[in-house]
């Protein structure tokens, strides 16, 4: 069912809207329902995932939001190491998945609060130097193009950095993917480990037998949190990196820039932090980035997804 909805919840940003027109599907009958409703009313319409990347540039949206509420679910195909997940379910249930089981995921995205569908959707990723990306894994995407579903190999599918053929204001529905997930080498315990192990000292027992407790810090997914906390700002709300092309050197510039409740972090270089309700003050902060790239004869291209 359409209806409006007042809520701060749709973004990370925690900015308060009034949506005209939201909607939640489970099936791809209630989606096709909610795009042809939006078509008859020339209305735009977004599929939302956990909002981590998304900014509503107006307090009233008119655009349908519609909210991914697909069913969650995991499988795994063979062995451990190929999954089969569905759009809806946060990336963090996959991590968690590949960490117990000792394989490589995409570790880096764990302090990113998405879902699957968002995930894939805009290619995330490390930064641009690093080349890796949530695709690395994947071998299939299974999407629904507004008349039929279609599963695509991954070298079928559009990708550039954090942008693919379903990125933006798209009609086309990320269902599930497949991933094959390769076993890590396993992670060889030192002297103190395997004496706290047995409850020894390292000067009692110094022998290299398998490891028996494991240093939670070690584990991938702990040290990207602790990484984050380290050097990424989660002062206030925020929805990640702003822009996904930039010069480096003028966001520096204006790094620590505020204007009324929006602010450029002073603590991470392309990271807008919320500090109130209202969207306007992050939008002309974005506007000013782009227009000081323009005076240097540069473009900033958004990382993140307006919405109006």
């Amino acid at each position: 069912m359409i209806e409006p909805l007042d809520s701060d919840k749709l973004s990370t940003f925690r900015t308060h809207h009034h949506f005209e027109n939201y909607a939640e599907f489970s099936t791809i009958e209630e989606f096709k329902d909610c795009v042809a409703w939006a078509k008859d009313k020339n209305v735009d319409f977004y599929i939302l995932g956990n909002g981590s990347n998304t900014i509503f540039a107006k307090t009233k949206v008119r655009s349908l939001v519609l909210r991914n509420k697909l069913k969650k679910d995991l499988t795994t195909l063979g062995d451990e190491t190929h999954v089969k997940a569905s759009s809806s379910l946060p990336i963090s249930v996959i991590l968690k998945h590949c960490q117990d089981r000792n394989l490589d995921c995409f570790y880096y995205l764990a302090s990113v609060p998405a879902t699957l569908g968002g995930a894939l959707a805009m290619n995330a990723g490390r930064g641009r130097i690093y080349n890796q990306t949530i695709f690395d894994f994947v071998e299939t995407v299974t999407y629904f193009d507004g008349n039929e579903v279609i599963t695509l190999r991954r070298d079928e599918i559009e990708l550039s950095y954090r942008k693919t053929m379903f990125t933006g204001l798209n009609n086309s529905l990320i269902l599930e993917a497949t991933f094959n997930f390769p076993e890590l080498p396993e992670r060889q315990p030192d002297a103190a480990e395997d004496a706290a192990a047995d409850g020894a000292s390292p000067a009692e027992d110094g022998s290299d037998k398998k490891k028996k407790a494991v240093d939670r810090k070690s584990l991938p997914i702990s040290q990207r949190i602790a990484y984050s906390k380290e050097n990424q700002d989660h002062s206030a709300p925020n929805c990640g990196s702003v822009f996904k092309e930039a010069k480096m050197g003028i966001l520096g510039r204006i790094q620590g820039t505020r204007l009324g409740s929006a602010q450029y972090s002073p603590k991470t270089i392309n990271w807008l932090l919320s500090h109130g309700t209202s969207p306007r003050p992050m939008i002309w902060l974005i506007r000013y980035a782009k227009a000081v790239h323009l005076l240097f004869g540069r473009r900033a291209v958004l990382e993140l997804i307006v919405v109006k």
